[in-house]
């Protein structure tokens, strides 16, 4: 009979060459799959399908470039172990492209790539926070904050004002 050290190593090494066999003979991690980015008032998510790993925690590792550059940069996400990452891109304007891979000790999956991402066309921007109205003699004053601001934003229209975008509206 083998000494208890001995046989947890050929447990290990048991279980590490079946994991090998179910894996089609790799000793890789899965890229991670189903890559999505959310994007609500700028704040944006990119999270995916989780990776099973072979033998312990799988942790992710995500990288931005812009589309045209490939220059690759870190983002704040680095050795995480849940599937989502919050990011912040200062380039609203310009499209960039993320970028995730699992890793399990010396193991890496290849990378998984999004689609082009630009903040300023594909976040939703929600309702206003708040929203006044006032009546004055012969206009109305709206109010609102928006949900990206902290100003208020005032519109003040004129009985004038008013019918001049009635009639740009039912002109046609």
């Amino acid at each position: 009979m083998l000494p208890l050290g001995d046989w947890l190593l050929f447990l290990f090494l048991w279980r590490l060459l079946l994991s090998a066999v179910v894996e089609g003979f790799s000793l890789s991690l899965p890229a991670p799959q189903n890559l999505t980015i959310k994007s609500y008032n700028f704040q944006n998510v990119l999270s995916w399908s989780p990776v099973r790993g072979i033998n312990g925690p799988v942790f992710y590792s995500v990288q931005w470039c812009f589309k045209h550059d490939q220059t690759w940069k870190k983002v704040n996400c680095r050795d995480i172990t849940k599937p989502e990452c919050d990011f912040e891109t200062k380039k609203d304007i310009f499209e960039i492209i993320l970028r995730v891979r699992a890793e399990e000790g010396n193991l890496k999956s290849e990378w998984t790539k999004t689609l082009p991402f630009a903040a300023n066309k594909d976040t939703i921007i929600g309702p206003p926070k708040e929203i006044n109205v006032t009546s004055e003699t012969n206009s109305i004053l709206i109010s609102f904050l928006p949900p990206l601001r902290k100003e208020v934003i005032s519109l003040h229209l004129s009985i004038q004002s008013i019918r001049r975008i009635q009639h740009i509206l039912y002109k046609s």
